[in-house]
């Protein structure tokens, strides 16, 4: 039969434990997912990449193309990670990018698309895009890593 001070040790290891798990939850997480080369410049693109599976805050979303992007004075294209919710029929942007004059990206770096705000909240069961827009009649554009960064909450 236990006694008092196993039940201090018990709850004490009880503690413990959710200490761990709120410590692994709040640590930040990331995602990838590979997107298309694109050799017709008109083209668009609505790709899924994740759905959540509770709540979470998006810290960052980075892409990494294979070969290196100039940007472009009138015709461009551009890239977004759009929350699609849970009917997909969302609209709400959560980080944008165009590789317009003077918008570049390295092949094989990082580069970082820009948030709509300091924290994008994602509830469980919403679904986020990539999605490829253009400007004008577009451009083409390098196959390359989407990364989306993400916490707990």
């Amino acid at each position: 039969m236990a006694n008092s001070s196993d039940a201090i040790k018990f709850e004490g290891q009880t503690q413990k434990v959710k200490n761990d798990l709120a410590e692994v939850l709040d640590a930040g997480h990331q995602v990838s997912a590979h997107f298309p080369a694109i050799d017709t410049a008109a083209t668009t693109f609505d790709q899924a990449v994740f759905v959540a599976d509770r709540t979470y805050t998006v810290t960052a979303v980075e892409v990494l193309f294979d070969d290196a992007v100039t940007g472009a004075e009138t015709n461009t294209f551009g890239l977004r990670l759009r929350n699609k919710g849970t009917t997909a029929a969302g609209t709400d942007d959560i980080a944008t990018k165009t590789y317009e004059d003077g918008v570049d990206a390295a092949k094989h770096v990082n580069s970082a698309l820009t948030l709509d705000a300091d924290e994008v909240t994602v509830a469980d069961g919403e679904a986020l895009c990539l999605q490829r827009f253009v400007n004008g009649t577009g451009m083409t554009s390098p196959a390359g890593v989407v990364t989306i960064s993400y916490k707990a909450g």
